[in-house]
């Protein structure tokens, strides 16, 4: 982790909290993930990995999701995850050695995940080894072509541009990949996009170690910035469509032709038997 960055980041965390107010941008942007993939995960078994505070498996279990667990590295996420939604089974865990047997899951969730490691590869070929044939992985990150190098999370190792993570799911063997994406921008907007993240992850981070510049700057700066920077409560009843926010929904990549997302959304199939000749 980048000590610097943290630095000019004012040591926020990416977590989505439960326990306390939400950013509007970042709880819209979590939730529409888990909306769009309660379509695929109906009388399905399904692995969350990078469940966080379990918000997301829980919500995928009341949408008819015949199983699902959620993983994490964090011992205090999946502590608190066990505690408030007991429906669904939390282990801690290690994305890059998962404690499942080959072909264990239908779908394979791996949200904002894949920018924290250093061998993105293998923790696809990981996410790729647990899955069934004919299953289905989505995973999500974000496009580094959206925002200036210095705008990028202290927490993520590498991002990616929409080239390198289709290369990257290629190496890990994920077929028929069809792209979506979050929050598109249109590109004569982009420059002042990235000017407006710089200011608000460097400015914002900075102001943020001063309680007075947090609650009389920070809130001025983000309304500037930000697009609806309001705090709301996180819904407890998980009624996520409920709240949904159109402009943060997962929409086709082809459907915003022209337009830059600042979130990419990959979907890919497993096959891992192609023809009769792989059994010969």
């Amino acid at each position: 982790m980048n000590s610097f960055g943290r630095l000019l980041m004012g040591g926020a965390d990416e977590r989505l909290d439960p326990r306390r107010p939400i950013g509007y941008r970042l709880y819209q942007e979590h939730i529409s993930r888990y909306v769009f993939a309660s379509s695929f995960t109906g009388g399905k078994r399904a692995l969350d990995l990078g469940s966080g505070t379990g918000y997301g498996a829980a919500y995928l279990a009341g949408r008819g999701c015949r199983d699902i667990v959620g993983g994490d590295i964090a011992a205090d996420a999946v502590r608190y995850a066990r505690q408030r939604y007991p429906q669904v089974s939390y282990l801690r865990l290690d994305a890059m050695h998962l404690p499942f047997h080959n072909a264990t899951f239908d779908v394979a969730l791996c949200f904002e995940v894949v920018e924290h490691v250093l061998e993105p590869v293998a923790l696809l070929q990981e996410c790729h080894r647990v899955l069934r044939d004919g299953s289905t992985f989505i995973c999500s990150t974000p496009n580094r072509d959206s925002r200036f190098a210095l705008a990028g999370s202290p927490y993520h190792i590498r991002e990616f541009s929409v080239e390198e993570l289709l290369k990257a799911l290629r190496e890990a063997c994920f077929e028929n990949v069809t792209l979506y994406g979050q929050r598109f921008l249109d590109p004569s907007s982009m420059g002042r996009n990235k000017i407006r993240s710089l200011i608000w992850d460097v400015g914002g981070g900075v102001l943020s170690y001063w309680p007075w510049a947090k609650e009389r700057l920070v809130p001025h700066i983000a309304k500037w910035v930000i697009r609806d920077s309001r705090r709301i409560s996180f819904r407890d009843d998980l009624n996520f469509e409920a709240d949904a926010d159109p402009f943060h929904s997962v929409v086709p990549w082809c459907q915003r032709a022209g337009r830059i997302p600042t979130t990419i959304v990959a979907v890919a199939t497993v096959r891992k038997i192609r023809d009769v000749g792989q059994l010969l």
